[in-house]
């Protein structure tokens, strides 16, 4: 077993929070000073090249196809990326436990590392794929890993704080992405997308190294080995993958009805519901046999963050500010394009407001995270930001001037947007850290999250999606006569200058601009059970407040410092005894 996991688990009927000891305890080595900036620093260009490189490859893809001539296979670019990016994240978080943290983010380095060279050294189409699946195995484990850094090493007081400086990259990298990848192939070979990678890789990796401490362990590396759960591992990485193609492909290069979406989705659910059953069953056999529980499997799945009130109302609320999250920063740099005809690079600008919306109000909500009253409030106001914000942005004119200029009414909407997410985002790990039992499970708990973000994501992407190609399906056929016109249009806006006249390619663009507004009137649905489920977090934290089964963060750290005061006593007075 881990370093984490030498203290008993919950018995039964127990619920897994944490307790007046745990919250007295402080991280296995508080950074700060110097130290805390390298690591900090490391840990943030990790990150954002972890993002980055999810999008950076969308407006590069046609030259790429172009070079390598294989333009059918172009999309699998993105495809194979995610498709590992996201089903490793939760067995790389449980991993670290076993083998160690850090070692695991510097090895994540690597990999991200040797496979952007690969990449960037590709011949053919067919290696490109492979090498981006491999790439995305490493960006996984930057993703998830980072996060449990901050957890695991960063005291509570300043958890909040640096989980909003870590939380800004994703809309950072959302902007930069297509804006660098468009640069980049306009100038140079679409190569050096994959070589920007090599140096703040390296830069990074060294940064962690030399500053990032190890968290001392106190278990045996062949009883760690003999803890791993593989079956579940194997499992954790087998219904992901199918489950997220289907979602991804779905109305894009397959219907809903096609062979090939019912088989895939079929065949993920039944490897979710073995992982689930598998992971129950070994949870249960743990449970019952604490007094050997150094020879016992620990399951990959944390089923005490799911079997739990408040770790699992958080990790459903993630899911659901994935699901907008992700929707927004996807469907509006689209909707740009397609409605105001903006550029890649232009379309990514024009996103700005939600971008420089999310740090400022990340930090002021990590700076929040000690007080609890003001925690509740925001947590009870940003879901509330995030729908009005989709709500308006559903408004939008779904046609424009004839210079396509965008409505200056998106970027108050989007600012909105930006402000509510950047203000859940370091609430909800430091939340997760309150709520949780110790450190036991917290690892496996962070890599629950990022996974529940993604799907969410994924999930209202797919429906968005599905609305999109059917308006356009049920609408293009009365505007545009020709068949083979329908198709162009629908495979690519690029094909929009084939079309006879501008009154076609205006009708066409309206037709785009009233499905994205069907598609922001769905996600209503998503943003408003976000807000629902946020007042129910905060009431059922007041609950379990009062009847002493959650301490907050405020609490935790004065007993902290409280049981620092009391050690640096007890150490001057050995002192004075020795020196007598």
């Amino acid at each position: 077993m881990s370093e984490v996991e030498t203290r008993e688990l919950p018995r039964a009927g127990e619920e897994d929070v944490t307790t007046s000891e745990d919250t007295a305890a402080s991280p296995p080595t508080e950074l700060t000073g110097w130290r805390l900036g390298l690591v900090m620093t490391g840990l943030w260009l990790a990150l954002f090249l972890s993002a980055l490189d999810g999008t950076i490859v969308s407006t590069a893809l046609i030259e790429i196809s172009n070079d390598l001539k294989s333009l059918s296979q172009a999309n699998w670019l993105v495809i194979a990326y995610f498709l590992t990016y996201n089903a490793f994240l939760l067995l790389v978080a449980k991993l670290s436990d076993t083998f160690g943290t850090k070692n695991l983010l510097i090895l994540s380095n690597i990999i991200f590392f040797v496979f952007s060279a690969a990449c960037a050294a590709s011949k053919t189409m067919t290696q490109l794929i492979v090498f981006r699946a491999l790439q995305g195995m490493g960006g996984s484990g930057l993703y998830t890993l980072v996060f449990v850094v901050i957890l695991k090493l960063i005291s509570p007081s300043k958890i909040g704080f640096y989980s909003g400086i870590i939380s800004s990259v994703f809309a950072i990298a959302n902007l930069l992405g297509p804006i660098l990848g468009g640069s980049i192939t306009s100038h140079t070979t679409w190569r050096w997308i994959f070589w920007i990678n090599l140096p703040i890789t390296a830069i990074s990796t060294v940064l962690l190294a030399l500053a990032m401490p190890t968290i001392p362990s106190e278990t045996p590396t062949l009883a760690k080995l003999r803890a791993v759960d593989w079956l579940g591992g194997l499992l954790s990485i087998a219904w992901p993958i199918p489950v997220l193609f289907a979602l991804q492909q779905a109305e894009v290069a397959y219907p809903w009805s096609s062979p090939v979406i019912i088989s895939t989705l079929t065949t993920g659910l039944v490897l979710l519901v073995l992982f689930a059953c598998h992971e129950t069953s070994l949870y249960r056999r743990t449970r019952h046999n604490i007094s050997n529980i150094s020879n016992t499997k620990t399951p990959i799945l944390p089923i005490p963050v799911l079997t739990t009130l408040l770790p699992a109302l958080l990790t459903l609320s993630t899911f659901l500010t994935g699901s907008s999250f992700l929707s927004a920063t996807i469907l509006l740099p689209a909707r740009f394009q397609a409605v105001n005809a903006a550029s890649p690079a232009h379309a990514g600008i024009q996103l700005l407001a939600l971008v420089l919306a999310t740090p400022p109000f990340a930090l002021l909500a990590g700076l929040a995270t000690p007080h609890p009253r003001i925690t509740a409030c925001l947590l009870l106001l940003a879901p509330c930001a995030i729908l009005l914000g989709t709500a308006l942005l559903s408004t939008l004119p779904a046609s424009t001037t004839s210079n396509h200029s965008p409505d200056p009414r998106q970027y108050v909407y989007m600012a909105l947007l930006g402000a509510g997410f950047g203000t859940l985002a370091p609430l909800s790990y430091a939340l997760m850290k309150a709520m949780l039992h110790g450190d036991a499970h917290l690892a496996a708990a962070t890599g629950l999250m990022n996974t529940a973000r993604t799907l969410g994501g994924t999930l209202a992407i797919a429906v968005c999606s599905a609305l999109l190609h059917g308006r356009l399906r049920r609408d293009l056929p009365g505007i545009l006569p020709a068949a083979e016109q329908v198709g162009l249009v629908e495979e690519s806006l690029a094909n929009l200058r084939l079309l006879p006249d501008e009154e076609a390619v205006g009708r066409v663009r309206r037709v785009f601009g009233e499905a994205y507004n069907l598609q922001f009137r769905v996600l209503i649905a998503f943003a408003g059970a976000n807000v629902v489920l946020s007042c129910v977090l905060v009431a059922a934290m007041e609950w379990k407040k009062r009847t002493g089964e959650y301490v907050d963060l405020g609490e935790r750290m004065r007993m902290a410092e409280k049981e620092r005061v009391r050690a640096s006593q007890t150490v001057a007075v050995e002192t004075v005894k020795q020196e007598s």
